[in-house]
């Protein structure tokens, strides 16, 4: 058996990004592997865009889900793993709200249906 337990929450808040996000958007997908944390990063490769990367998953200390933000170039290319500047500004989003966590994805990225 596969368990994919820790892809869960991630799994969840993807779908809804999915349904969230205008078409006309290249929205790159990659995993997100940091210990036990285990997601998703998303950044949007359209033209104009400014290099904004979320990477999210559920957090290790706990059933909140973690949304890590920044450029692309603050995260490390072996995992996706977050700088220190991206630690300190990580957002956290209650058990079970993955509409919110979403949300705040669509919006910092820039990719919101209209």
């Amino acid at each position: 058996m596969i368990n994919r337990r820790k892809m869960n929450v991630a799994e969840a808040v993807l779908a809804i990004v999915e349904g969230m996000t205008r078409d006309d958007v290249d929205l790159w997908l990659e995993a997100y592997c940091n210990g036990r944390e285990q997601g998703y990063c998303l950044w949007n490769l359209s033209p104009g865009t400014s290099g904004k990367k979320v990477c999210f998953a559920e957090y290790r200390n706990s059933d909140s889900i973690v949304v890590y933000s920044g450029e692309t170039s603050e995260f490390s290319m072996q995992g996706n793993v977050p700088t220190d500047k991206n630690y300190e500004r990580k957002n956290f989003f209650e058990f079970n709200r993955h509409y919110q966590a979403a949300e705040f994805i669509v919006d910092y990225l820039d990719v919101r249906e209209k």
